[in-house]
């Protein structure tokens, strides 16, 4: 049975003390990371090239669904790696092919074109979180700034 935790904006309090016990470093949580059933992601960028893992393991780049880049993963920027990793990410996260495909541009931009650091950490929760904070509107551009300067939408 799985302990009832409190949540703060959707978001397990426990996980955000999780996270931030693995950002500094506070011993290797991969194991009580599984038994609450929240994944942690880790890159790092290394002499020879970008390596991600899911809870201590490997991340596999999901070639299979779509071939983006042959070259492993990277970040930072809008490219065939990075959008190879955040595809390999959502596939692991939802554990579905079809929504990984479905969501894998929107996470590109939400979170993997934005990491500057050589080194990150991210969990399930803040995965969820990039999705979520997206908002897609049903408008060309000219017809929102239409809306926004008080115009008529055409």
């Amino acid at each position: 049975m799985q302990p009832n935790f409190v949540s703060w904006r959707g978001v397990r309090v426990l996980d955000f003390v999780v996270l931030e016990n693995v950002r500094l470093g506070r011993g290797n949580f991969t194991e009580f990371a599984a038994a609450i059933d929240m994944k942690i992601y880790r890159g790092e960028r290394t002499s020879s090239g970008c390596e991600v893992t899911v809870n201590g393991e490997p991340l596999g780049a999901r070639i299979d669904l779509r071939n983006y880049s042959a070259n492993g993963f990277e970040w930072g920027y809008d490219g065939g790696a990075p959008r190879q990793l955040a595809l390999a990410i959502l596939a692991e996260h939802f554990s579905d092919a079809a929504d990984a495909l479905l969501h894998h541009e929107k996470f590109l931009l939400n979170f993997v074109v934005g990491v500057r650091d050589d080194n990150w950490t991210l969990t399930s929760a803040e995965v969820d979180s990039a999705l979520s904070d997206v908002v897609e509107v049903p408008l060309t551009l000219e017809e929102l700034m239409n809306k926004v300067r008080g115009g008529p939408a055409t």
